[in-house]
Formats: C-alpha cells, sequence, structure tokens
C-alpha cells in the first residue's frame, strides 16, 4: 500500500504527496507510492533516504503566507507620510493656535481608519472557512 521504498514506513497522504514530489525530478511515482527507483541519473538520494527525511519533516514545503496580519495592516496605514505631515501641522497648530483651527487632523484618523477597515474586510472575505481539516 503507501509503504517508503520497502522500509515498511507507512507513510501519510501528504507525505506521499511530498515524497513523489521531491523524487519527480529524476524518478517516478506511481499513485499508491510503490515504485520509485532506488537513485536517479545524477547519484542523489535513494527512496530509502528521502523517506527518512520525510519522515523526519526534512521537506521544502513551506507555509504560503497570503496576507499581513493585522498589526502590519494597522502599521501600514497608519505610519505613512501623508500621516507624519498632517500630523506635524497639526500639532504645530495645537501648540500655536487655537485647538479648532487644527480639526483637520481628523483626516488623519478618517484616512487610517478607512484603510484598515478595508484590508482587514479583504483579508477576512478572503480566509477559507474554518472546518475539519
Amino acid at each position: 500500500m503507501g509503504g517508503a521504498a520497502g522500509s515498511g514506513l507507512a507513510l501519510p497522504p501528504r507525505a506521499q504527496q511530498l515524497r513523489c514530489r521531491v523524487l519527480s525530478m529524476a524518478s517516478r511515482c506511481d499513485g499508491e507510492g510503490g515504485s520509485v527507483t532506488d537513485r536517479d541519473q545524477g547519484g542523489g538520494l535513494t527512496s530509502a533516504m528521502v523517506a527518512e527525511r520525510v519522515a523526519r519533516g526534512e521537506v521544502n514545503d513551506a507555509a504560503r503566507r497570503t496576507s499581513r496580519s493585522v498589526t502590519e495592516i494597522v502599521q501600514a496605514n497608519v505610519l505613512t507620510r501623508f500621516n507624519a505631515i498632517i500630523g506635524v501641522l497639526c500639532g504645530v497648530i495645537l501648540i500655536t493656535g487655537h485647538p479648532q483651527d487644527a480639526l483637520f487632523g481628523i483626516i488623519i484618523v478618517a484616512n487610517s481608519g478607512v484603510g484598515v477597515v478595508q484590508e482587514v474586510r479583504a483579508k477576512r472575505r478572503d480566509r477559507p472557512p474554518a472546518g475539519p481539516v
């Protein structure tokens, strides 16, 4: 059945897929994971060596990160040049003038808020629904 190159080690389906992916350049994997040539022509790993590495989790299968975290989204929308310029001008007005003259500082809050809300909503919309794996 799903043995790893005759070693008697049964691999889970995902590990078998990874094993086949690793060997696909120089060897062939059948659908059940049974027949794999022992060595490729370039003197690469034997199928037993590959099975051992897959069993230890030594595979080149990094999880793809498709979006930014909420913290990164907030930072990207708050820490902008536009907000810095408006913030400095607002601060100068608050120090030297009347507070009501600095009401344009609300633009910083509105600009950042709209950007964060839009990006977080898009992130949640693209996320696959949680459920049994």
